[in-house]
Parts: C-alpha cells; structure tokens; sequence
C-alpha cells in the first residue's frame, strides 16, 4: 500500500471528522473542547509537513488516536464507557511520544544510545501526559477527582513505555513501518 493510494484519504477523511467535531463542539457552546480538538487537528497537519521523518502508518495511529479523544468529548463516552477514557489516555500518549521519536531521534540515534531514546521518549510522552492532566484538574473537563487523576498518570505511563518499547524495536530493525 503507498502513500498515494489509501493512507491520504483515510487520514485527510478522520482530519474532516475532526473539523465536523469542532464545528458541532462550538454549536453546543462546549469552546474548551473545541480547542482542545484543534490543537488535535493542527498537530495531525502539522505532522504531515514532516513527511521525510515519519513512516506512513503513523499519519493514521496519530489522526485515530486525535479523533478517539474527540468522539470521547462530543459523544460524552469518556464518562459513559467503561474504560474509554484510559484507552483513549493510553493511546494519545503512545501516539505523543512515538510523534517525538519520528520527529527528533529515528534514523539519528547510534546504537549504544537505545537507554537514552528510551528515556528520551517515555520521559517527553509522560511529561506531556502531565501536563494533559493538570489541565483537566485546573478545568471543568476533569471532573473525576484525584483517583482519576493518578489512574490517568498511570495509564498515561503505560502508553508512553510502550511508544519507548516501540521506538526502540523500529531503531533496532532499521525500517520504516511504510
């Protein structure tokens, strides 16, 4: 499968899906969820001007992983499914992190670094999920309380290992996942 057969269109088609969603957020006067769904969509565009450092499922794994987070604020599955919101947690942050190894160390990290780019990895995927964390505690959107909150961390700890794991076997085979 090349990049110019089915990849663009299915990642420009969940692009859309996110822009519907922003419309309908701002429709239902829910702004905070919107901005959080375009910083979503930015990041899934931004990410496509990086093409050269990138494999081409990633532009999938990150848009499906944009739009999960989405339909959990529009469709209110983050508080209504069991376990959608670690899923979705687990996921963006295994999505974050492996967008830092694709964009800053893949091809460029010498084999006796692989502690280091692991490190590397989990640690700005973490700190993102963090960082996602205290803004949900600071605003309406986080409204579980501080179990949800550290069961949040946890899973967010998860996801960034396993984009680490993953960063670490895609440096090890030397390919490119096209």
């Amino acid at each position: 499968m090349t990049r110019s057969s089915l990849y663009p269109p299915v990642v420009f088609t969940l692009q859309f899906a996110l822009g519907l969603t922003i419309a309908w957020l701002l429709t239902e006067g829910a702004v905070a969820q919107s901005i959080i769904v375009i910083v979503f969509l930015g990041l899934s565009f931004a990410y496509l001007l990086r093409d050269e450092r990138r494999p081409i499922l990633f532009d999938l794994v990150f848009a499906l992983a944009a739009l999960l987070a989405a339909i959990g604020y529009t469709s209110g599955f983050i508080e209504s499914v069991v376990y959608y919101d670690k899923i979705t947690h687990m996921f963006m942050t295994f999505s974050v992190s492996l967008a830092f190894f694709f964009l800053f160390y893949a091809g460029s990290v010498p084999r006796r670094r692989a502690i280091s780019l692991a490190t590397s990895v989990f640690t700005l995927g973490f700190t993102v999920g963090a960082l996602w964390e205290i803004f949900e505690w600071s605003t309406s959107i986080g409204s579980g309380g501080l179990s949800d909150t550290i069961t949040d961390l946890i899973v967010d700890g998860v996801g960034a290992l396993a984009a680490a794991l993953v960063a670490l076997a895609v440096r090890e085979r030397g390919e490119r996942l096209t």
